[in-house]
């Protein structure tokens, strides 16, 4: 989909949408804690500018096809923030939204600092989530944000 200079916002169509049901209601997926990567968060930033720049207009469709009665694991980029929101998707289970930095950039916030993220999942859902980054100018890795190495949000 076409978009205007400085317009970051996603779009997931209804083919797209109804192909993700229905690969989520296969008998062979039904058992399995559902894994996606977007390039956007199933979630919109804040606010009706953040929202409609860098948002996925779909995000409220793509929760609610995770929204299974399971645990389901949704990583992003694209914010470029660390951030594990818990999203509470109906019969006592959770949508987690994990979103990544940068692989590259410098910054003094150790939410958007660059680094890469590790995670343990287990049959049921995410066991675990840690986040080492750079240091600043190079100084080598160091855990980010809080002592699980995820910052929190919401």
């Amino acid at each position: 989909m076409a978009r205007l200079p400085l317009v970051a916002s996603g779009h997931a169509g209804a083919p797209q949408l109804d192909a993700l049901a229905r690969v989520l209601q296969h008998p062979v997926v039904r058992g399995r804690t559902p894994v996606i990567l977007s390039h956007h968060a199933v979630t919109r930033p804040r606010g009706a500018v953040g929202a409609a720049l860098r948002g996925c207009s779909a995000a409220g469709a793509l929760r609610a096809a995770l929204a299974s009665g399971r645990a389901a694991l949704a990583f992003h980029g694209h914010l470029r923030r660390r951030v594990h929101e818990r999203i509470a998707a109906g019969e006592g289970a959770t949508i987690h939204r994990l979103g990544a930095t940068s692989a590259s950039f410098l910054a003094d916030d150790p939410r958007a600092m660059a680094g890469y993220n590790g995670y343990e999942v287990s049959a049921a859902s995410l066991a675990r989530a840690g986040a080492p980054g750079l240091r600043a100018r190079g100084e080598g890795l160091r855990r980010a944000g809080d002592p699980r190495g995820l910052a929190r949000s919401r």
